[in-house]
């Protein structure tokens, strides 16, 4: 019942702002802009006694709230989180992240095409490592290294 009044209250929301193929796309290139800036591509291993653990995941950080949620409402997944400062004097972080491979796969699909050199190498290196780690399967992790000569 709670996922149905969700789903209502969604379609109450679209009626008022109708969403044009054209908005979308100036929001996506204002998302990929932001992340080219703010953002970054990552990948994080744990070994495990019996099998090792490779994590991915994608952010964007910065000390304004309301452009962070921003960049989350028209990904439309990830999370918010607030993070503390390390020392008193600074300001708290407001960071969007998303850690399942698949939005991190979604996310360069959506902003691919705005993406800079730099962020498109890394982009293509954690897709390369996704690959190489589930074609293994979860277990196993044939290769943890990407060669240059693959990203290009």
């Amino acid at each position: 019942m709670r996922n149905y009044r969700k789903a209502q209250r969604v379609a109450e929301l679209r009626a008022f702002v109708p969403i044009t193929r054209h908005r979308r796309f100036v929001d996506l290139a204002w998302a990929a802009g932001l992340f080219e800036g703010e953002g970054c591509f990552s990948s994080s291993t744990r070994s495990r006694r019996k099998s090792p653990y490779r994590g991915f995941s994608a952010r964007v950080g910065m000390s304004d709230q309301d452009v962070v949620r921003r960049f989350a409402a028209i990904l439309g997944y990830g999370s918010v989180d607030r993070v503390e400062p390390y020392v008193s004097t600074d300001k708290v972080i407001w960071q969007w992240r998303s850690t399942r491979f698949e939005h991190v796969q979604a996310t360069i699909a959506l902003l691919w095409q705005w993406l800079g050199v730099r962020r498109r190498a890394r982009a293509k290196e954690i897709l390369l490592l996704g690959r190489d780690y589930f074609s293994a399967g979860r277990h196993q992790m044939r290769r943890t290294w990407v060669s240059r000569k693959e990203v290009r």
